[in-house]
């Protein structure tokens, strides 16, 4: 049980910068869009209240900003972007206003974190933005997001509460409440309060809005999640608040002249600018561009989603292949591993024709070409078979269960309607929440009677239902995919898909002409081929310059850490790792471990190098300089500081007779770029890292963590010892 008394401080590092993110649909930890602790009954963005559980007042600290104030800077910051910003010209967003009346999020110390304000035209929110509820955050705007929220809290607070209580049941719940824990990026949560009848106590207890698991605040052997529950704003030293709200004020100056001007001008700021208003304020905003007409049109390309479009942009097999062929080679020469159990190593994309999914209305969404191994199909590789549909449509690899799903249909087939002909066989996806939204569909016809009959089944559940099919009656129930495309969108997504495949097909048309083929597995030098192609035709992130040498220092060479991340370092609680060469397996790692004195209850974690991307090099001394010119000249190595924002090596070289052990990191495309290494004469090995993670961390004090890792690096079978920051 977790005691809000008791939740941890690690300081997360939180990006303070705007985003304006265009039509992303992002994931449990940064897609926070749900009422405080009233719950959206609708799930979607038509009826978000505000209001907390009932008997549970909105507590404020000293550096609680005022609802009225953070209003007044999300307003600010509206007009900018709706007047002289992107959105100018859009009229979703030059008629619309800012809803006085936010979503409160919670840290789950009990304080308001941001306000969520919504931006309204009419029922629709075209967009929505996070407004600090706190000084110490140092910001007033911290996203814009563009799109209205969809994330439905009641289902979110109703299944935490029956959680809660199932757990419980003696404990009466006082609240409800939406939250946030962490802080490297905020992760959705319902906090609920609880009554201890014995102790008299309120106890806190914080659920994931997405697994809907108990997440404790310390390590734990029953959760298997990445991160527990912590405060944001308790793991602030206090020696930056005041720097941190004095941050706040400066951002929130900027928003008081132009909202003190309109209120002079007569402009009621929560209604939408009419043009004669909105010109005031652009003036007032932007005095060079007085006289320049406001709300201007801009041109929106767009394609009408008909019949002949989604015909004139469906994509043919042999162009999806292409595409499919350039993911699966691009998976092989990076981290072939990474998928577990479904690995891609020594595996090809299969020859033979791709599984259609079709709407019901027979177009094509998507072909799913196998990826076999040994003649066997052991994964899925989907790509678009219509340029119109965009990523955000695009569905999940996993089809269910296809087979029982088509012998499901074919049995109720011959069961209910006998002696009738199957007149079609579908595999059908569905703009429909409910069920998996992939179903095998098969209909019948009966001349005699003159009736047509569907059958179908869930691949997930399989279910099976059947109905009689009148005229006009095809889309009930299995709403096209195509209903969802903008037609404002369609054309970005036409232009990405064309994209996509003229990079597809030349990476391919490069593999053919270097012998490499799709029906054959990948030798060495062909991952070697491939991987060149694509290290020097894929964006990466900048590297450093020159590459960290950890023998021979150069003099200023070294990261400096500037003084927040000096300060999480002094307030996180970091992770203890250990790597070891990943010829020992599971248990010897544990034995290994086992064999020196921790004096603390702990559990270990073992991650594969595939997904941590652990190698280190092991190198004869007199080669040293050699093989340190040739990672230099790789361009795709790093090789980690022994201070860094992230790690804190005991030590970043370890001698070993007459060789030295450094630790190296591979970028993108990984398996590519250490075998080249490695047939360049580079010693190159994979490593595993094991977490020691303490189940009462309170009770370690860090100097003695350190102490433990101080003594595992003497081990000779122990590659390096680190501290590794959350974040």
């Amino acid at each position: 049980m977790t005691r809000s008394s008791g939740v941890r401080g690690r300081m997360g590092v939180a990006c303070l910068s705007l985003l304006l993110l265009a039509g992303l649909v992002l994931g449990s930890a940064c897609l926070i869009n749900t009422p405080g602790a009233a719950l959206d009954t609708s799930g979607g963005s038509q009826s978000l209240t505000t209001a907390d559980t009932p008997g549970d007042a909105s507590p404020a600290g000293p550096f609680t900003v005022a609802q009225e104030t953070a209003y007044n800077q999300s307003v600010a910051e509206f007009w900018r972007f709706a007047i002289t910003g992107p959105y100018r010209g859009q009229p979703a967003w030059t008629s619309a206003a800012v809803d006085p009346q936010p979503t409160v999020l919670y840290d789950i110390n009990g304080l308001p974190q941001y306000y969520e304000f919504y931006v309204r035209n009419g029922d629709q929110v075209p967009g929505y933005m996070w407004v600090s509820a706190d000084k110490r955050m140092g910001h007033g705007l911290f996203r814009f997001y563009e799109g209205g929220p969809n994330t439905n809290l009641t289902k979110i607070a109703g299944d935490a509460k029956i959680l809660v209580r199932n757990r419980y049941p003696e404990y009466p719940v006082i609240s409800v409440k939406t939250g946030l824990y962490s802080g490297g990026y905020p992760l959705l949560c319902t906090i609920v309060t609880m009554q201890n009848t014995t102790t008299l106590a309120q106890e806190v207890i914080i659920v994931d809005a997405y697994t809907n698991e108990i997440v404790p605040d310390h390590p734990s052997e029953d959760y298997a999640g990445h991160e527990y529950a912590w405060s944001y704003l308790d793991s602030m030293p206090e020696s930056d608040w005041e720097a941190k709200a004095a941050e706040w004020e400066v951002q929130y100056s900027d928003a008081s002249p132009v909202i003190g001007y309109a209120l002079s001008q007569g402009i009621v700021i929560e209604d939408p600018l009419t043009i004669d208003h909105a010109q005031l304020i652009r003036d007032f905003l932007s005095p060079e561009s007085a006289g320049i007409p406001v709300f201007e049109t801009l041109p929106v390309e767009t394609i009408a989603v008909t019949d002949t479009t989604i015909r004139d942009n469906t994509v043919s097999a042999g162009e999806a292949r292409a595409l499919a062929q350039a993911v699966f080679w691009k998976r092989a020469v990076d981290r072939p591993d990474i998928y577990g159990s479904l690995t891609y190593r020594n595996a090809t994309l299969g020859s033979g024709d791709p599984l259609v999914i079709e709407d019901i209305h027979g177009r094509k969404l998507f072909y799913l070409f196998s990826v076999e191994r040994d003649g066997e199909q052991i994964h899925w590789i989907v790509t678009r078979a219509n340029r119109l549909i965009g990523e955000y449509l695009t569905m999940p690899a996993e089809t269910g269960d296809l087979d029982n799903a088509t012998r499901i249909a074919e049995d109720s087939v011959r069961e209910k309607y006998p002696g009738e002909k199957i007149r079609s066989r579908q595999v059908v996806y569905c703009n429909d929440k409910a069920g998996s939204g992939t179903w095998v569909v098969l209909t019948t016809y009966d001349s005699g009677s003159d009736t047509t009959h569907r059958i179908a089944v869930d691949t997930w559940s399989l279910n099976a239902t059947t109905k009689t099919v009148g005229p006009g009656q095809e889309e009930v129930g299995f709403p096209s995919l195509f209903s969802r495309v903008d037609p404002e969108d369609a054309p970005r997504w036409k232009e990405q898909w064309e994209e996509e495949s003229a990079s597809a097909r030349e990476f391919t048309s490069y593999a053919l002409s270097h012998g490499i083929r799709g029906d054959r597995v990948l030798t060495d030098d062909d991952v070697i081929v491939l991987g060149s192609w694509l290290a020097d035709n894929t964006p990466r992130y900048s590297l450093p310059q020159e590459l960290f040498n950890p023998l021979y220092l150069e003099a200023g060479s070294g990261t400096v850490l500037d003084k927040a991340t000096l300060a999480w370092h002094e307030q996180a609680d970091w992770f203890s790792a250990v790597s070891f060469d990943a010829s020992y397996n599971d248990t010897e790692i544990e034995q290994i471990i086992r064999s020196h004195a921790i004096p603390y209850p702990y559990k270990l974690e073992i991650h594969r190098p595939s997904v941590v991307l652990q190698y280190y090099a092991r190198i004869p001394v007199p080669e040293y300089n050699a093989t340190f010119e040739v990672l230099k000249k790789n361009g795709n190595v790093m090789i980690p500081e022994k201070h860094m924002a992230m790690w804190e090596y005991v030590e970043n070289v370890k001698r070993d007779n007459n060789e030295i052990l450094v630790p190296v990191m591979m970028l993108f495309p990984v398996e590519a770029n250490v075998k080249s290494l490695q047939r360049q004469g580079v010693d190159l090995r994979t490593a595993n890292v094991a977490e020691i993670n303490y189940y009462s961390p309170d009770t370690v004090n860090k100097t003695e963590r350190v102490a433990v890792l101080s003594e595992l690096i003497t081990d000779s079978r122990v590659l390096f010892a680190m501290k590794e920051y959350p974040g």
